[in-house]
C-alpha cells in the first residue's frame, strides 16, 4: 500500500496564512481610524507634535524663522481675509514684517494659558463682528481660547537679542489657529 499525501499539514499552513493576512489588515484599518480621528497625525505641526496651541506657534515661527511667510499665514484662521484677496496680501504683509524684524530667529515656547474671561469676551465679540461683516464661518465653531507665551532670540545690528511675544491661539472646527499676536 502507497503513503497518501498529507493534506493537514497544507490546510494548517493555509488557515496560519489567512491568519496573518486578517490581522494585518486588521492593523491597517485600526491605524487608519487612528489617523482619520486625528489621534495619530497632526494637521498643523509637521514635526509630528499633537495638533496643540503649543504646536501651531512652533509652527508659525519655525516658517518665520526660513522666512516663510506663505506658510506662517497658514496658522492664522482664513476667516479672517474670506474671499478679499486684497485683504489677504494685508496679513501676508504684516506677517513679513514680523519675519524681517526677527533676523536669524530661534525661539522657546514658555506657557499656554486660557485666555482671561475679558479678553475672551472681546475676542468673542469681535469675532461674531467678523461673522456678520466677511461671512464664511461661525463664531461657534471656536472652542476655545488660549494664550502662549513664546521667547524670542534674534540677531540684529549684530547684536543678540531677545523679546517674550504672547500669541493668543482659537480652536476652530478642532484646528489650533492664531488670532493675534502681541
Amino acid at each position: 500500500v502507497e503513503p497518501q499525501p498529507s493534506t493537514t499539514k497544507k490546510t494548517n499552513q493555509k488557515k496560519i496564512l489567512i491568519a496573518v493576512i486578517a490581522s494585518v489588515v486588521a492593523i491597517a484599518a485600526i491605524v487608519g481610524i487612528l489617523f482619520a480621528v486625528g489621534i495619530l497625525g497632526n494637521k498643523n505641526d509637521d514635526s509630528g507634535l499633537a495638533n496643540t496651541p503649543e504646536s501651531i506657534v512652533k509652527v508659525f515661527l519655525k516658517s518665520a524663522s526660513q522666512n516663510n511667510a506663505e506658510k506662517a499665514i497658514d496658522c492664522c484662521p482664513s476667516f479672517i481675509w474670506g474671499n478679499d484677496e486684497t485683504r489677504k496680501e494685508i496679513y501676508l504683509s504684516g506677517i513679513q514684517s514680523f519675519i524681517d524684524s526677527y533676523p536669524n530667529l530661534s525661539f522657546q515656547i514658555l506657557s499656554t494659558k486660557d485666555l482671561s474671561n475679558s479678553k475672551k469676551q472681546t475676542w468673542e465679540s469681535w469675532l461674531q463682528w467678523e461673522q456678520l461683516r466677511v461671512g464664511g464661518f461661525v463664531a461657534a465653531d471656536i472652542t476655545e481660547f488660549k494664550t502662549v507665551e513664546a521667547k524670542l532670540t534674534y540677531t540684529k545690528n549684530n547684536k543678540t537679542e531677545t523679546e517674550n511675544i504672547t500669541f493668543t491661539v482659537i480652536k476652530f472646527k478642532n484646528e489650533w489657529k492664531i488670532l493675534d499676536f502681541e
